[in-house]
């Protein structure tokens, strides 16, 4: 599936928690899900104070490899990413999250490497303590 979101659809989804796309077939909003039950729960989406700049946080980009089989799919879903983040003032940023066990396949994409450049970040496996914060102090908070 590859949907398009307008502000409005963007501000309807931040409202609802419902992932809120606009069809341009239908020319109206689809809510994912409110017919099919497949429904998309907004995971995070971040808007800066002027509401000019939007950040997308991707969460287990290998998901992009295991549950998509279609490569050419794929490939369109990775392009269409990129170029939307490349124009020129474009509002979008993004981060991925991948893990290291699928880096290989994100290597082999030249054109997202490229665009990653000095913006990649690699973290080191955590600490026993630090897994056990990561654990303990969110679980803490909601008791």
């Amino acid at each position: 599936m590859f949907a398009w979101m307008n502000m409005q659809a963007v501000a309807q989804t931040l409202a609802t928690g419902r992932v809120t796309y606009w069809s341009r077939s239908r020319q109206a909003f689809w809510v994912k899900g409110e017919t099919s039950g497949h429904v998309q729960a907004l995971q995070d989406l971040r808007l800066d104070c002027d509401r000019d700049c939007l950040l997308l946080v991707v969460d287990q980009w290998e998901e992009l490899y295991t549950q998509c089989e279609d490569s050419v799919a794929r490939d369109r879903f990775t392009e269409e990413l990129l170029a939307a983040t490349a124009r020129k003032q474009s509002p979008l940023a993004v981060v991925l999250t991948v893990r290291d066990d699928f880096y290989g396949q994100l290597l082999q994409d030249r054109s997202l490497m490229d665009q990653l450049g000095e913006g990649r970040v690699d973290l080191s496996p955590m600490t026993r303590d630090e897994l056990r914060e990561a654990i303990e102090k969110p679980a803490a908070q909601v008791n």
